[in-house]
């Protein structure tokens, strides 16, 4: 059996689907599949919970191996030009022989049989939008920070949640939300925040975002993402989650604002796990078994509003408005979530209180 495909098309669609790949107990996982029929040859790589695609026009045979050293292959596609043929005297043996032959060099190895690598899910599409992959992909990374990290318990909490015109990821402690202009979506859906990495291999590409039971597809030219869906049941939107009223709002200097962060954040003791600081009128306090430390920022207006915050949570909560200036804080009481948003944006980042003795 043989087929023939362009070199550069070839090396290149490898080269999309590389970066999923993982080392796995089970050897064919480690690797990228190859599957020659009707003319096309299709790329595939999976975790299990990820598939990506990718399809390239093909001549000779119809039939299909796993590679093996897929990543070793690659490395040496640079050096090949023009047609290049696999060809596999038995693709179905336990361990077939492949040779890679482009003009006047060559590649022999022993792959896998494709019965041992995954099959693609079936994938029936109930709802389609459009969106830009790069935007898609700056959006989730601001918020993804709210995210938990996978776990058994409750794993829509590692998810990113399409909603409506927006985007939000929501931990328990935090929530984290960005507008999605483009995309308006009639039913959430929730995809794992640390899968959504993929959409880089579309670059600034408008792709298709398909809804299905199971999984959703993003495609676009040739290459399809299948990412799984995350079953959720609660009914928490940023609606129900943020303070409808406030006692009182304030702007505040981002940076000056991290900076005094920073000081107390080097003040914690490496065995202190929750560093917990003391907001007041301006003045941030951090309370360590050995001493207290304070740090003070400039606001416009005296705060009666005493409040205390996980200094990690907060920290990230800046961070989504990375390139902004000023934010502006939004607080109801000690214990109410402390709301921030920044002008010329739609987002919001919530911070739940810690309750502090002195905040009492």
């Amino acid at each position: 059996m043989k087929a023939t495909v362009d070199a550069g098309a070839f090396f290149k669609a490898l080269n999309r689907v590389i970066p999923l790949l993982r080392v796995s107990a089970i050897p064919a996982l480690s690797e990228a599949s190859i599957q020659f029929r009707d003319g096309v040859c299709t790329i595939t790589a999976t975790d299990l919970e990820l598939w990506v695609q990718t399809e390239i026009p093909a001549e000779g045979d119809d039939f299909g191996v796993v590679l093996s050293g897929t990543r070793s292959i690659a490395k040496a596609g640079k050096f090949f030009r023009g047609p290049l043929t696999f060809s596999c005297a038995d693709a179905a043996v336990s361990s077939p022989q492949i040779t890679m032959a482009c003009a006047d060099k060559s590649a022999e190895f022993t792959g896998y049989p494709l019965k041992d690598y995954p099959e693609l899910p079936r994938f029936t599409c109930e709802r389609a939008y459009t969106a830009n992959a790069a935007q898609l992909l700056t959006c989730i990374d601001r918020i993804k920070y709210a995210a938990q990290r996978r776990s058994d318990s409750r794993p829509v909490m590692s998810g990113v949640r399409f909603y409506r015109q927006q985007l939000y990821c929501v931990d328990g402690q935090r929530l984290a939300v960005c507008a999605n202009d483009a995309m308006t979506v009639d039913k959430t859906f929730v995809v794992p925040a640390d899968a959504m990495w993929i959409l880089k291999a579309f670059g600034d590409q408008n792709v298709s975002v398909q809804v299905g039971v199971r999984y959703v597809r993003f495609a676009a030219e040739g290459l399809c993402a299948y990412v799984r869906r995350l079953e959720t049941c609660d009914t928490l939107t940023p609606e129900a989650a943020i303070p409808r009223s406030e006692r009182e709002s304030y702007v505040v200097d981002r940076k000056e604002f991290l900076q005094r962060l920073t000081y107390l954040k080097e003040c914690v003791s490496p065995a202190k796990t929750t560093p917990v600081v003391y907001f007041e009128n301006g003045c941030l306090s951090l309370q360590t078994p050995s001493a207290r430390y304070r740090a003070a920022i400039e606001l416009p207006v005296r705060s009666e509003v005493a409040f205390a915050f996980n200094l990690s949570y907060m920290w990230d909560a800046l961070q989504q408005f990375s390139g902004h200036v000023k934010v502006r804080l939004h607080v109801l009481s000690p214990v109410s979530p402390v709301t921030i948003t920044a002008e010329g944006t739609d987002d919001v980042a919530l911070v739940l209180p810690v309750r502090y003795r002195a905040a009492a």
